[in-house]
């Protein structure tokens, strides 16, 4: 459980199933939606998921703060 509430490890899984999401979305839904959607979806179920393993402390303090950190990079990154 402890490699859970580490916060690169939480970083990085975080940005494989975004990565994920998107890649799955893009073939869905228009491009604009893509981004917002994925991340929505995301968090929603990995977050419901780590309150659920580690704890709803950890979860925000960890798990939503990565999520709000790579949705900016994403949102910078589709601006080019």
């Amino acid at each position: 459980m402890a490699v859970f509430k580490n916060f690169f490890f939480v970083f990085i899984i975080v940005g494989v199933l975004t990565r994920i999401s998107n890649h799955y979305f893009a073939k869905l839904v228009p491009k604009t939606l893509v981004l917002h959607l994925s991340h929505i979806t995301c968090g929603i179920i990995v977050c419901s998921l780590a309150v659920k393993v580690v704890g709803f402390d950890v979860a925000i303090a960890e798990y939503v703060i990565s999520f709000i950190v790579w949705y900016i990079f994403d949102l910078s990154r589709e601006k080019d």
